[in-house]
């Protein structure tokens, strides 16, 4: 008996939507695609638990070897350093903060710990309008550690309670409290303001 036959329209339909919707995502501007997002996402709550995997997944296999210079640095014989913050600043922020929004909030210090080592030693005037605005950018970082840290928190919270942390959630823990001490000392021995001192305070009184 010869096979029945297969009506090809349903696959080439499908095609075609897929096609109109990668056109619609790749046309819309950032912030009509965040609202599009939103709506879809609160439309149903399973479809946030997807969106947020994928994101974690994307996040992971994208994830690079080594941070990128964040900062740079330029000196005179007269002056402290003129400090330079790098686009890939912000860039890198971004992806910590999605970091956190989708569970990876042991990864995502690690990454902020980077950045505070990064930071602590570079030598500036905060009281110019350079200096200020560096500030202002180092206090973000601070309220992102702060951010990571109740991530983390939630992370190891399982159906019975809470897990223990694994080695190299350990490792990562005792390494962000490590390097914000160390920033608060060279901030202190410069005579300049510490500006992680509420990430290292959780830092230090979290139950992990």
């Amino acid at each position: 008996m010869p096979a029945p036959s297969v009506d090809p329209k349903p696959a080439a339909k499908s095609a075609h939507i897929n096609m109109m919707t990668d056109t619609i995502i790749s046309s819309l501007p950032a912030d009509g695609l965040r609202t599009v997002m939103r709506s879809i996402l609160a439309a149903d709550p399973t479809f946030t638990t997807e969106f947020e995997l994928q994101a974690k997944r994307w996040l992971q296999k994208t994830s690079s070897a080594s941070m990128p210079q964040l900062f740079t640095v330029s000196k005179d014989a007269s002056a402290k350093g003129s400090v330079t913050i790098s686009p890939e600043f912000e860039r890198t922020q971004k992806r910590i903060r999605a970091m956190m929004g989708c569970g990876l909030g042991f990864e995502s210090l690690s990454l902020l710990g980077e950045m505070v080592s990064q930071a602590q030693d570079l030598d500036f005037d905060e009281e110019s309008d350079e200096g200020e605005e560096l500030m202002d950018v180092l206090a973000s970082v601070d309220g992102d550690i702060v951010q990571a840290v109740t991530s983390a928190s939630k992370a190891l919270l399982v159906g019975s309670g809470k897990r223990e942390m694994t080695s190299d959630e350990v490792r990562i823990q005792e390494g962000i409290l490590q390097t914000l001490e160390e920033a608060q000392r060279s901030a202190e021995a410069r005579g300049m303001e510490f500006m992680f001192e509420r990430g290292l305070n959780v830092v230090e009184k979290e139950n992990f």
